[in-house]
């Protein structure tokens, strides 16, 4: 219920005259809703209290029997309007029927609010409840964390003085063992002696100076440099092993040897380059010149020196002198591109000479096979030539040439 004492003061129904006045008229009542609420807190009035026509309005008596016109009904004393019990719920009832205000839902809304305040006040209770719950956990855990954290810090600050002692032990070991290697440092220290050990001596290594063998010598000693070179101390040491095989195959190293010779006029060079006597010139030496510089100079030299300027013409020689003989097919493929490789021929010429070089009985048997003349391709000759070799029999020769083999 709204408070009464905003309304004026209303006229008891004893006063009211027969006939009151007409009402003001009767604005729209807002209806309460989610968004509205009628009786809400601190919200104006929808009736204007101040104005002269409600100031003026009377409500009628409610009659209770029908009335007769031109009959007055009795009036009541003042002392008798509230004599029966209801009597101002009647008149307040009978006032809001006058105002057309539906009381109902404004009742509902009221029962409403009070329940939702009611589990409010209930749920706060319990949320109170829990909040203290809370706290009092939180300073537990808080005085929990806050004595670990002590603790904790305790523990590393004695872990942190251990690694510092640690650090400090180290680093005087280590300015102990620098100071150790600047005191070495300033002393020249001397590399350990290698004990020299002459490899075995090569008996089937030799060369007289002959052009034909300088290709055949510098690749053998090439060759044992790359294998046993890691036990020569010295460049000297490995000239002078080269030039321990300067020899014929008789052993012999005198006038027949011509490269013996040019090695003591070498070292009689050396020896002038050192302004000594060049008759006492010796191996033992200091070497001076570029070709004893070191021992690949030395073996550029022999080759430049002894060079073969008929390489090429032998080689022809040899590669068109070559047959196979009693040889295997397979070895004399290997010959036969050995001694073509220095050689420029074009694919037709390669072919005539391997069917010249190889047994004319395979070159018979391949072409009953299969195509051989009109074929220019080395490589795949000398792979039919394999193939027809595999399946040769005894009795082929004979077959492929009767009348040779008879008696």
């Amino acid at each position: 219920m709204s408070d009464n004492s905003e309304f004026a003061p209303v006229t008891p129904i004893r006063n009211s005259p027969t006939f009151t006045p007409t009402p003001p008229p009767v604005s729209t009542l807002p209806i309460p809703g989610p968004s509205h609420q009628f009786f809400s807190i601190n919200t104006p009035s929808p009736i204007d209290h101040n104005s002269p026509a409600f100031m003026t309005f009377s409500p009628r008596p409610i009659p209770t029997t029908t009335p007769q016109p031109g009959v007055q009904l009795p009036q009541q004393g003042s002392s008798q309007a509230f004599d029966y019990p209801g009597h101002a719920e009647d008149d307040i009832t009978a006032l809001l029927s006058n105002l057309r205000v539906d009381n109902s839902t404004k009742s509902t809304l009221i029962e409403a609010q009070a329940s939702s305040i009611a589990l409010l006040t209930a749920q706060a209770r319990q949320d109170k409840k829990a909040i203290a719950t809370l706290q009092a956990e939180t300073k537990k855990i808080k005085d929990i964390f806050h004595d670990e954290l002590l603790k904790s810090r305790s523990e590393n600050q004695q872990l942190i003085a251990h690694l510092r002692g640690l650090l400090e032990g180290s680093n005087d070991a280590l300015g102990g063992r620098l100071g150790r290697l600047e005191v070495l440092n300033t002393q020249p220290i001397s590399a350990p002696a290698r004990i020299f050990i002459e490899p075995p001596h090569q008996s089937h290594i030799y060369f007289t100076g002959s052009p034909r063998e300088t290709n055949n010598f510098c690749f053998t000693i090439r060759n044992t440099f790359e294998r046993i070179g890691e036990q020569f101390n010295t460049e000297k040491q490995k000239i002078m092993w080269i030039s321990g095989y300067f020899w014929s195959a008789s052993g012999r190293m005198d006038g027949e040897v011509p490269l013996y010779t040019w090695w003591r006029g070498l070292l009689s060079s050396n020896a002038e380059a050192l302004h000594l006597p060049t008759l006492r010139a010796s191996a033992s030496m200091t070497y001076v010149l570029a070709e004893l510089r070191d021992v690949n100079s030395f073996i550029n030299a022999i080759e430049h020196t002894f060079a073969n300027h008929h390489e090429l013409e032998e080689a022809e020689s040899a590669f068109y002198a070559a047959r196979q003989g009693n040889r295997t097919i397979e070895e004399f493929n290997i010959l036969f591109n050995s001694l073509l490789r220095p050689l420029q021929l074009d694919e037709r010429s390669k072919c005539k000479s391997y069917d010249k070089a190889i047994d004319a009985n395979l070159v018979k048997l391949a072409l009953i096979r299969g195509p051989w003349t009109d074929l220019i391709d080395l490589g795949a000759k000398q792979e039919i030539a394999v193939a027809v070799s595999r399946n040769l029999v005894a009795g082929v020769s004979r077959i492929l040439d009767p009348k040779g083999n008879q008696p």
